[in-house]
């Protein structure tokens, strides 16, 4: 068996090719130098082109192919044409959907409906994701298959102690308004990762400190010190919010405290080797911080569980098992 392998952004560094699969083009690395010369949100759609037309051109030698969300296009084609189709595993999709208007609604999801079925299967973070993918878009849920996220992190890597802070932090889909009545009245410094423009003043609390923006290596370093990692996600959207923030938080051995439960849930079990609490629950939040921030021993217990999960269920080997599971199929 012969597969066309484009890697998906979200694969880890040290993601090595099986004997079967043939390496044509690394998605990240694309984008980075599409993104030097153009403005990300049109080099993105070149890279999409750019990778729709390479794997036309060699898919006749492939029994599989497998992308990586830049990919869509290429499943698009494929979708729309049925001649010369092969199977096709597309993963890392962030499918949002939402449009101002009701034509770029429509032509949207007729996208992804035609997406869907120029692929053989489209893995999702989190298997709630895939029900709402397939309501949604009116899509059969068994496209959709489970591949946990496996991050770069390595607690190897980085300095672990526990600083006197919480941390925090993301750009997408987080909900400030919750932690900030949660914190605010706690005596202990809470670090917010995030642009600064992305929260609002009146939910940043006098013992909340935002960074700003900062590299990948920051953002884990921030993480690596902080005594607890706590994330205020919005709930019930169709692609669920932070997984690659508190699953590399469970990699660096730190209890998460995580208050988005459907898709938490498939890496979480609370109260074991994370917490969770429900959506923009303040007070719950604001107890669980207070008990794991005063039970050293509980907070140790559930930050080594975390890591032993995410080592051993979350890991590189796990995701080859995964790919060969669908890939047999």
């Amino acid at each position: 068996m012969k597969i066309l392998f484009s890697q998906p952004v979200s694969f880890p560094l040290e993601f090595a090719c099986p004997p079967d699969f043939v390496k044509v083009a690394d998605e990240g690395l694309l984008s980075w130098k599409f993104a030097k010369h153009i403005h990300p949100l049109i080099s993105e759609r070149l890279v999409m082109i750019y990778l729709a037309v390479m794997l036309l051109s060699k898919r006749k030698q492939a029994d599989w192919i497998v992308t990586g969300r830049y990919g869509m296009y290429f499943a698009l084609l494929q979708g729309l044409i049925p001649w010369g189709r092969k199977r096709l595993l597309l993963l890392d999709v962030e499918w949002y959907g939402d449009h101002k208007t009701t034509i770029a609604r429509a032509i949207k999801n007729a996208m992804h409906r035609y997406m869907a079925k120029g692929s053989y299967r489209i893995s999702v973070f989190c298997r709630i994701e895939g029900v709402r993918y397939s309501q949604y878009y009116n899509i059969p849920q068994s496209k959709f298959a489970w591949l946990p996220y496996v991050s770069n992190a390595d607690r190897c890597d980085f300095e672990l102690k526990e600083d006197d802070y919480i941390f925090t932090g993301g750009l997408h889909h987080r909900y400030y308004e919750t932690l900030y009545y949660a914190v605010k009245d706690i005596p202990i410094n809470v670090v917010v990762v995030a642009p600064k423009e992305s929260i609002a003043k009146s939910f940043i609390s006098a013992n909340m400190t935002v960074t700003g923006e900062v590299s990948s290596e920051q953002y884990y370093r921030f993480m690596a010190k902080a005594k607890i990692v706590v994330l205020s996600l919005e709930p019930g959207l169709r692609r669920c919010p932070g997984i690659i923030t508190y699953v590399t938080a469970m990699k660096l051995g730190k209890a998460v405290i995580v208050n988005e439960m459907e898709g938490a849930s498939d890496y979480i079990q609370n109260g074991i080797n994370g917490i969770l609490v429900n959506p923009k629950d303040a007070y719950n939040l604001r107890s669980a911080i207070l008990n794991l921030l005063h039970d050293d021993e509980l907070r140790k217990v559930i930050g080594d569980n975390a890591y032993s999960y995410a080592s051993s269920e979350l890991s590189t080997s796990r995701l080859y098992k995964d790919l060969n599971r669908l890939l047999s199929e």
